[in-house]
């Protein structure tokens, strides 16, 4: 028997049915196309069956397992000639329905058909069909129990696998944040490049997912007083700002330097809001300090103050910091003793500049002098 085109076509047309009818549960049409004396040899010993009666029995037993529950997809066909018989190779991908939306993939199907036609068309003689991993135990059609159980198992396994990498590229990232930092501190020629810093720093925080920055400022403590050199960026307005501050015209601030002072660990925070802060917006605009219209407005302050040694790197917010906000300021803070340090570097050597200018002035004065001395 030449396969043509035409019988080609026929041939999948019926496979088609036959597996559809059986996969649906439409028992009886699909028992049609098997003769009293069909033979299958399937995956276990289940499934070797030797009469009609005998697979009619079995797949009756698990139908409520199998009806619309399974599908056979991405099927490949291959049909070739034993005359008068044909045979039909057949490979895809068979998927069980897990629930009402979600179908999983099952394994690969194989399936070896010897079909004949009579004059009431095609019948399938004898079948061998078989997962090249059998799951089903005795009284299954499907494992769908222990396919539900691995798939728990994988996807359990992505989201640990997921939350490992999340990790890591968090961690990468806050790294590349804080090589910013640091080379905002190399770039400083002079100590008013410290606002740079704080703006640099305040930037990489919003990238890493800190929200309601107000500002973020480098306190520099007065060795005889209670005041401070204050270098500050206000994320709101793009602004720098250099200002000094006299703690004792406000409890809140005061409170921050004696807390600085005592340790170069200190840590100080808090929040201000009610008559607190309408005191706190009160002494800012007394002293004269940078217009902040959205603390008039706001209901809250959060400040965070890590000591540097003789100041503090400060952070405040409008909104309070949460625990991943505030590890991420921590490690910004142990990056900015560098920042610092090159801050002090460049105030000795600002202050030695300054030493030698004033001696160099102090001899031309004596050469002047000597000068005026000889010519009297």
């Amino acid at each position: 028997m030449r396969i043509t085109k035409k019988l080609q076509t026929e041939i999948t047309s019926f496979m088609d049915t036959y597996w559809d009818t059986y996969l649906s549960g439409d028992i009886d049409r699909w028992s049609s196309f098997i003769p009293d004396e069909y033979k299958n040899i399937g995956t276990n010993q289940e499934e070797i069956w030797d009469s009609k009666q005998e697979i009619l029995d079995y797949t009756n037993a698990v139908i409520d397992q199998m009806a619309n529950k399974a599908e056979l997809r991405n099927k490949q066909t291959k049909i070739m000639s034993y005359d008068p018989y044909i045979m039909v190779h057949e490979f895809g991908d068979m998927y069980v329905r897990m629930d009402e939306e979600d179908w999983a993939f099952y394994g690969q199907l194989r399936l070896s058909s010897l079909i004949q036609q009579d004059q009431d068309g095609w019948t399938v003689l004898r079948q061998h069909g078989s997962f090249p991993d059998a799951k089903t135990e005795v009284g299954e059609a499907f494992a769908v129990d222990a396919l539900k159980a691995e798939n728990k198992k994988l996807v359990a396994a992505v989201e640990k696998r997921t939350k490992e990498l999340d990790k890591k590229n968090k961690a990468l990232e806050i790294e590349a944040a804080l090589e910013k930092v640091r080379s905002a501190a190399l770039a400083m020629k002079k100590p008013d490049d410290m606002v740079n810093v704080c703006r640099v720093i305040s930037n990489q925080l919003e990238l890493q997912g800190v929200t309601g920055i107000r500002n973020v400022q480098t306190v520099i403590l007065d060795d005889t007083k209670d005041a401070y050199q204050n270098y500050q960026y206000y994320a709101a307005y793009k602004k720098g700002v250099i200002e000094k501050i006299v703690a004792e015209d406000n409890p809140l601030v005061l409170a921050m330097v004696k807390e600085i002072r005592k340790s170069p660990r200190a840590f100080f925070t808090g929040v201000t809001q009610g008559k607190e802060l309408q005191s706190f917006r009160a002494y800012r605009k007394k002293d004269k300090q940078f217009p902040d219209p959205l603390l008039d407005k706001t209901k809250a302050v959060h400040y965070f103050f890590y000591s540097i040694g003789e100041g503090a790197l400060g952070l405040s917010t409008y909104q309070p910091l949460d625990k991943e906000g505030l590890t991420v300021f921590k490690k910004f803070h142990k990056v900015f003793t560098f920042a610092y340090q090159r801050f002090i570097d460049l105030e000795k050597a600002i202050a030695q500049a300054r030493e030698v200018e004033i001696e160099l002035s102090l001899e031309r004065v004596r050469s002047l002098a000597m000068g005026m001395q000889q010519h009297a």
